[in-house]
């Protein structure tokens, strides 16, 4: 069915719907790869797409691994499990009326009763340290019941003056304008891999997921993805004292100043990157 801005494959009609949304690019790369990972396992099916025009730049091309990337919203859904799952591309243009239109559209699926927003940020941690997740509720309610799953439901953040509040604060304030209960997710990435892929940091969130909704999920690919990164980084300091200092240092919870996290975090991405 196509409609202006957007096309809707499938006609649904549930009930109960819980949407989980992914943006690109993120911090470790971790709303994308979490979204391609759920769909995977989920074996999700296309729901609906909106279209780029007036709200992407669509003026160049960014390329990734030889591949040309385009700006892209689309929802997937996994109706066994009543998940409606979107991965898009922040907009350049026009938010308030792009992010309405992701509400009218997953609306369109069926009652959307809870939203779920995930976003790494980047912080001075080692990757040996637990990642935990933060959460920004827009319902009191909504936050109470967040709290058996180990989350830190008290965080206290307020943008600056100058700073837009992120988009998933945007749609978050939306919803709750519709009455529907959201929650921001952000978890925290090792800044050395603010730019690569931070595997533990997608585990940590599944494992949430997985808990919440029952998805029964199979962690056996991201644990060979968490052990193969762990494997390159214990070479790299076997390879280089200093880069065993500086993580040996954040092990610690010792600051690095700039020149040294500069240092450890160009070595640790050109080092993965190229093995």
């Amino acid at each position: 069915m196509k409609e202006t801005g957007y096309e809707i494959y499938r006609n649904l009609g549930l009930q109960n719907l819980r949407l989980l949304v992914g943006w690109q690019p993120d911090t470790g790369k971790l709303g994308p790869n979490l979204i391609d990972y759920l769909n995977n396992e989920l074996n999700t099916e296309q729901y609906a797409e909106i279209e780029p025009e007036g709200f992407a730049y669509l003026g160049g091309v960014h390329i990734e691994n030889n591949v040309v990337q385009f700006p892209e919203t689309i929802f997937k859904v996994s109706e066994k499990n009543k998940l409606l799952i979107l991965k898009s591309n922040l907009p350049r243009y026009e938010h308030h009326t792009f992010l309405n239109l992701i509400l009218d559209v997953a609306e369109r699926a069926g009652e959307i009763t809870e939203i779920y927003t995930f976003g790494g940020i980047a912080s001075l941690i080692s990757h040996t340290y637990t990642r935990s997740i933060s959460t920004v509720a827009n319902q009191l309610r909504f936050k109470e019941q967040l709290t058996s799953y180990g989350l830190e439901t008290d965080m206290n953040y307020e943008s600056a003056p100058e700073q837009r509040p992120s988009i998933s604060s945007f749609l978050s304030w939306n919803a709750k304008r519709r009455n529907i209960s959201a929650v921001n997710l952000w978890i925290l990435i090792p800044f050395y891999l603010a730019t690569l892929a931070d595997p533990q940091a997608i585990k940590r969130t599944l494992s949430f997921l997985n808990q919440r909704f029952n998805l029964d999920l199979d962690f056996t690919n991201i644990d060979k993805e968490i052990n193969n990164q762990e494997m390159k980084l214990t070479i790299l300091r076997e390879q280089k004292p200093v880069i065993n200092r500086y993580l040996s240092m954040l092990e610690r919870g010792i600051m690095l100043n700039d020149d040294e996290s500069n240092e450890l975090s160009e070595e640790i991405v050109n080092y993965l990157t190229m093995n």
